[in-house]
């Protein structure tokens, strides 16, 4: 089991008095672009993804099932959907492809060549900037058209990431660099923000006690990758996948085995949440 806090693999270059207030602020802007309704592409919780006809009626394009994450490009156009693989019985499986879909009906579909490890929209939804490993400890930044799939460039991860053009930068790195412009209004706003939100998590973790079952974790929670146990497990929050908890379970019935899951499982211990890179294998 984890104590205390910890960030293993940080893939951006956040100062440590920022990391958490900016990992927050990332989070919050993730989502309301991610869940934003615009009248040419959508995401809709309970029906799916979405995309105007030429005539203006829906078009559905995929499942929610289907995609990990959604994203809404600013052109209110163009939605992004990273397509989920499923989870395998240690847990996550690491994303390989991102489908582009536009006004129209049309799709796109976009294979960097390894495991996706950030990806977002450039230039309001034209473009889309992926940085994925095509092996373990390598890091590539591609830019692609996101209608054509055109590699427009790319590039191996700089020693120093501040290097980096603006495209390949995360939006993590994008928000560090530009609070050193903020006014002291701005910036307390922000922090005020953050802090709320942060609050927010800490008590919606602290809610997963012992005693509570394995199917109580879902609706926040969802299984790490890496090698792990049925009764020893690492989870990550959902909302923000960098934050962690480990979890030791009592197996529910008799005679259960050491790997088999079971949603009545009953939670013995909740480690302290900690911060660590999601692993994706």
């Amino acid at each position: 089991m984890r104590s205390g806090l910890a960030f293993d693999r940080n893939p951006c270059p956040l100062s440590s008095r920022r990391v958490v207030c900016l990992l927050a602020l990332t989070v919050l802007f993730g989502r309301a672009n991610a869940q934003a309704w615009h009248s040419g592409a959508a995401s809709d919780e309970q029906n799916g993804v979405f995309v105007d006809s030429a005539d203006g009626h829906r078009i559905r394009m995929a499942d929610l099932e289907h995609c990990i994450e959604v994203v809404t490009a600013s052109d209110g156009e163009t939605v992004g959907c990273l397509v989920s693989r499923g989870f395998a019985s240690l847990g996550f499986v690491p994303q390989l492809q991102i489908e582009v879909y536009w006004t129209g009906g049309h799709k796109r579909v976009l294979t960097p060549g390894g495991p996706i490890r950030d990806w977002r929209f450039w230039k309001e939804g034209t473009q889309v900037a992926v940085s994925f490993e095509p092996q373990p400890e390598q890091v590539i930044y591609a830019l692609f058209n996101a209608q054509t799939g055109e590699l427009i460039e790319r590039m191996p991860e700089p020693k120093d990431r501040s290097m980096l053009p603006q495209w390949a930068k995360c939006q993590a790195q994008v928000e560090d660099e530009s609070m050193s412009t903020n006014s002291l209004d701005e910036d307390r706003k922000l922090e005020e923000e953050r802090g709320k939100w942060l609050a927010k998590v800490m008590g919606q973790i602290a809610a997963i006690k012992p005693g509570k079952h394995r199917a109580d974790l879902a609706e926040l929670f969802r299984g790490d990758g890496g090698i792990t146990v049925g009764r020893e497990r690492r989870f990550v929050f959902k909302e923000c996948p960098l934050i962690k908890i480990d979890v030791r379970f009592k197996p529910s019935g008799e005679g259960q085995q050491w790997l088999q899951e079971d949603p009545d499982d009953v939670i013995e211990s909740v480690s302290k949440p900690y911060l660590e890179y999601p692993f994706a294998d």
